[in-house]
């Protein structure tokens, strides 16, 4: 199983605790990492939060992608790539256009990247059952 989770949850089946003890706060094994469940929770309305400051805060909204988004793209890229290989490529390429878009001055496009890349990683997300359902960043 390319995902399962460690503590509580998201995914019935497979609970239990982190080494820490119980205070420790809940992780979800991704391939072979190990993430806390909250970044996992937190991916989406976190491109989300992005899309929208781009308009704004083109800084910021980068400062958002990379600070809470961009890690764990890449650990879900690396989760999919052990039976979704159409998500984990397309996940990949709207995270290239994100970058892209952001390393640009003003980041044309990069609202509509990110936005588009939160629906890649909610495809992948529900791919390894691990949420409740489709968002949107609206």
């Amino acid at each position: 199983m390319a995902a399962a989770v460690v503590a509580g949850g998201l995914l019935a089946g497979g609970c239990g605790e982190r080494a820490e003890g119980p205070a420790a706060s809940p992780t979800v094994r991704l391939g072979a990492a190990e993430v806390a469940a909250s970044t996992v929770t937190g991916l989406v309305p976190a491109l989300c939060q992005a899309a929208a400051k781009v308009g704004d805060d083109p800084g910021r909204a980068g400062a958002t992608f990379y600070a809470r988004a961009h890690d764990v793209l890449h650990t879900l890229a690396a989760a999919l790539g052990e039976g979704h290989r159409d998500l984990q490529a397309g996940l990949l390429e709207a995270k290239a256009r994100v970058e892209e878009a952001l390393a640009a001055p003003g980041a044309p496009g990069a609202g509509e990247a990110l936005v588009s890349l939160a629906g890649a990683a909610e495809r992948g997300l529900a791919a390894l059952a691990l949420t409740e359902g489709p968002r949107s960043c609206g």
